[in-house]
C-alpha cells in the first residue's frame, strides 16, 4: 500500500503544473486543517487502490487546504459515492470527530453495486465513518448537529434530482451549527445557458448559480479559490469526456453559517 501511495503521490506531482500557477482569490480567516494534517489524511495507508487511482485527478491536498475541518468535527459529505472524499476528511477529524457519507436513494440503485465492500473497508478502519441512503432534500440531521458539510463535485448533479434545491439549501443551513462551514467543489461550464441542461449534458456547475442559491438560504461566502482553474479546459466537454477528465476547471467555494 505504502508504494501505491508513493505512485499516487508522483503522479499528482506531474498533474500539478495545470493548476500550481492559480493562487486564492478570497481572502477568509482560515478555520481548517494544516498542511501536515492534510499530507498525513492522503497518505494514510488504509486507503483502498481505487482511492489512491482517483487522486490525480482529484487534487485532494489543494482542495482539502481550504476546508474548515478540524479534529473533533462533526461532518457530512453529501453524494460521498463509495466514500473518496469521506475517508480524507474522516482522517482529518481524528477518532474524536465523526462523518457521515450520504448518498441519495437513485445513486444507491444506479451506481453503488461496489459501495458496501468499499464503505465496509473505510468503517472497519475508521469506526467514527458512518453511511446513509437517504434523500437529499430531507437528511434527517438535527438541527445545529454538523460543524461542517462537505460536496465534492455534486452540487450540480442535485438539479438532477427530483427536489427544490431551495428546500436542499435550507437543509443544509439547518443542520450546520453557527459558524458551521459548507465546502463545495465542482466543475466550471461556461457562463450562460440552463443550470440543469448543463448540468444534464456537460455534468458541469455554474459558480454565479451555486453561490447565489446558497447565499439566498442564509449562508455567507467566505472563501472562493481558483487553485484548480485550468485555462486549457474551455468548458464545453462532458466532464467524463477522456481528452479532460480528471482535468476540468473547477471552483472550490467555502461558505459560513453566521454565527
Amino acid at each position: 500500500m505504502r508504494v501505491l501511495v508513493a505512485v499516487c503521490a508522483g503522479l499528482m506531482a506531474l498533474a500539478a503544473p495545470a493548476f500550481a500557477a492559480h493562487h486564492e482569490a478570497g481572502e477568509m480567516d482560515h478555520h481548517g486543517a494544516g498542511a501536515d494534517a492534510i499530507t498525513a489524511a492522503i497518505a494514510d495507508t488504509d486507503r483502498a487502490a481505487w482511492e489512491l487511482e482517483r487522486d490525480p485527478g482529484r487534487h485532494p491536498a489543494l482542495v482539502l487546504a481550504h476546508a474548515e475541518i478540524q479534529p473533533g468535527d462533526r461532518v457530512a459529505d453529501l453524494g460521498a459515492g463509495g466514500g473518496y472524499f469521506t475517508h480524507l476528511v474522516a482522517n482529518l477529524v481524528g477518532p474524536e470527530g465523526s462523518v457521515v457519507g450520504q448518498n441519495p436513494p437513485t445513486w444507491a440503485t444506479n451506481y453503488g453495486a461496489n459501495w458496501p465492500e468499499q464503505h465496509g473497508a473505510i468503517t472497519t478502519s475508521h469506526p467514527n465513518v458512518s453511511f446513509v441512503v437517504a434523500p437529499i432534500d430531507d437528511m434527517g440531521f438535527e438541527a445545529g448537529s454538523l460543524d461542517a458539510i462537505t460536496m465534492a463535485l455534486i452540487y450540480h448533479d442535485i438539479a438532477l434530482l427530483d427536489v427544490d434545491r431551495a428546500v436542499v439549501a435550507a437543509g443544509l443551513y439547518d443542520a450546520l451549527a453557527p459558524g458551521g462551514s459548507l465546502l463545495v467543489t465542482d466543475h466550471h461550464t461556461a457562463d450562460g445557458g440552463d443550470f440543469h441542461d448543463n448540468a444534464d449534458s456537460l455534468h458541469r456547475g455554474n459558480e454565479a448559480v451555486t453561490v447565489a442559491e446558497l447565499e439566498a438560504a442564509g449562508f455567507e461566502l467566505v472563501g472562493s479559490y481558483d487553485d484548480l482553474v485550468n485555462e486549457d479546459d474551455d468548458l464545453t466537454l462532458m466532464v467524463y469526456d477522456p481528452a479532460i477528465r480528471g482535468h476540468t476547471s473547477r471552483f472550490v467555494l467555502v461558505f459560513r453559517k453566521p454565527e
